[in-house]
């Protein structure tokens, strides 16, 4: 889903920087897509990146784990626009790989011969579990410390669009790919002890 009713979202943008003058404002992008990844159908770079531009004294900061950024070579430096990478190395992909338990987990894949991913999430599908038994694997991996997600719920499983007569049941395929998909933790400061504390731990959990 993308919203793309932009000038809604520039005068939103304005009218906070009206409402607090002095304060040192900092608007961020992409917490939940990537704007950048987006931007060759999107045209978000052309639409904001100009306006702040304008806005030197306010800083804005595109999160990004795309190489996609034919949009911003089109486009003028400004020193208050950050561009935040976050490149996640295969090889903590590959460690992760190699240590977890591949009778219990399936690991996304994330290259082949004619692709390859960012890193951007370690998605797994858990053999054999249930939504109900994937939400205890999650509670018992936050119980050692390890912060985990589900990427992501279908979205007739939302109200908006159970409000409007989409039911899961007509969408067997992707519920079943929720229903046991847990994501693990992929950030570049994880070191090997880090990998090999979740993978262990993980395996413990479902056998």
């Amino acid at each position: 889903m993308f919203f793309l009713n932009y000038e809604h979202i520039k005068k939103q943008i304005t009218d906070t920087i009206a409402s607090s003058p002095h304060k040192n404002n900092r608007f961020y992008s992409s917490d939940y897509s990537d704007n950048l990844a987006t931007d060759s159908f999107t045209g978000f770079t052309k639409e904001f990146i100009p306006l702040f531009s304008q806005l030197d004294w306010v800083k804005m900061e595109i999160r990004t784990k795309s190489t996609n950024i034919s949009g911003l070579l089109s486009l003028s430096p400004s020193s208050n626009i950050e561009i935040a990478f976050s490149l996640s190395p295969q090889s903590i992909i590959d460690l992760y790989e190699e240590l977890l338990d591949k009778n219990k987990i399936r690991v996304i894949k994330h290259q082949g011969k004619n692709f390859r991913s960012s890193g951007h999430l370690l998605l797994c599908n858990l053999f054999g579990l249930d939504e109900e038994k994937r939400n205890e694997v999650i509670l018992k991996l936050a119980d050692k410390g390890i912060s985990t997600n589900v990427h992501y719920k279908p979205l007739p499983m939302f109200t908006a669009y159970k409000k409007i007569g989409f039911d899961i049941n007509d969408y067997p395929n992707a519920y079943n790919k929720y229903s046991n998909e847990i994501t693990l933790p992929l950030y570049t400061l994880l070191n090997n002890e880090d990998i090999e504390y979740v993978a262990a731990k993980i395996n413990e959990i479902l056998n």
